[in-house]
């Protein structure tokens, strides 16, 4: 395993730890939510921010983030932590490697107790003071409740009594986790990571965290994980196709869309995400995109000027292929 190990900081004390897990196809989705993460810090807090990464998320790209923090807070700090392919003794078979990723963290972060985990698809809406606040205790994690669709009569389910779990509404999402690093080494409960690594859950990490720490979690407030408007954190959790960067115009006004492009509107890469989505409109959603979509869609763009720009842009020339535009 080759990785870039991150080193304790001075002054760590009063900084809150938070990571994130992506790679170069969702680098801009994970600026985003540092950006709404460092906006809404009320100047209470700053953070460590600790981006686990695939090789291919180039420095071009992690220069960018980096001036984003730069930018937005004089004491937070970002650090990239590169990880290969080779996982030690994980399957990742059917496992895609953000999920692995988190699961690492307890050894690419030795110096840290806890961490807050965060999937990309989320955008924060206040500071997370009160949520680093929270006493773990002697559990593995922090989380809220999940309510995902039951899998009709899955094997693994009735094996591990996930079914029961869920009934019981103690089957959490593994989206936003407070981590107890520590507990999680002083038990080696990576063994029994490894141990189900070799199953394909119908949602991979989630299960097995579930199944691992059953008895060993705080079931903390929905506010924290959930797609309410009043949340501190909001997650977009489901498909591609329920992505807010995915549906600007037909489901602007649903599950808060709106929200996550509000603070993709702040970032440097706003018309680059712009034009992915016509991308996506075109190539899997709108086959027949023609230039007054385009029109439509400058409608809920704020700025005269990047209105300006995408019409003339997008709607009266072909679109080409990916270019990066800071």
């Amino acid at each position: 395993m080759t990785v870039t190990m991150a080193k304790k900081m001075e002054g760590n004390n009063s900084k809150i730890n938070v990571a994130f897990c992506f790679d170069e196809n969702l680098w801009m989705q994970a600026g985003v939510a540092i950006y709404s993460l460092l906006h809404n810090s009320n100047d209470k807090c700053n953070y460590n921010i600790y981006c686990l990464v695939t090789e291919r998320v180039l420095n071009e790209f992690r220069d960018v983030l980096k001036e984003l923090v730069n930018k937005n807070s004089q004491i937070s700090t970002i650090t990239f932590i590169n990880i290969t392919s080779d996982f030690d003794n994980v399957n990742t078979t059917s496992w895609s490697k953000g999920v692995v990723y988190r699961l690492l963290l307890y050894k690419l972060l030795p110096d840290l107790e806890k961490i807050v985990y965060c999937d990309v698809d989320v955008v924060f809406t206040s500071d997370l003071c009160e949520l680093n606040s929270i006493d773990v205790g002697n559990n593995y994690l922090a989380a809220t409740i999940d309510y995902c669709p039951i899998p009709y009569n899955n094997e693994l389910w009735r094996k591990y009594n996930l079914y029961e779990l869920r009934n019981q509404k103690r089957y959490v999402n593994s989206g936003v986790l407070v981590m107890n690093l520590k507990k999680i080494r002083e038990d080696e409960l990576y063994k029994k990571w490894f141990e189900l690594s070799k199953y394909s859950f119908p949602y991979p990490d989630q299960d097995m965290l579930n199944i691992s720490c059953r008895d060993k979690i705080k079931y903390i407030d929905e506010k924290y994980n959930s797609t309410e408007k009043e949340s501190v954190i909001i997650h977009y959790a489901g498909g591609e196709n329920g992505k807010p960067w995915n549906r600007y115009i037909s489901d602007a006004t649903l599950d808060l869309d709106y929200v996550w492009w509000q603070y993709a509107n702040a970032t440097p890469f706003y018309i680059t995400l712009l034009k992915k989505y016509i991308e996506y409109r075109i190539n899997y959603r709108t086959p027949r995109f023609s230039k007054w979509i385009v029109l439509l869609m400058c409608c809920f763009i704020p700025s005269k000027n990047r209105r300006k720009y995408i019409r003339s842009k997008y709607a009266y020339e072909k679109i080409d292929s990916f270019i990066f535009k800071s």
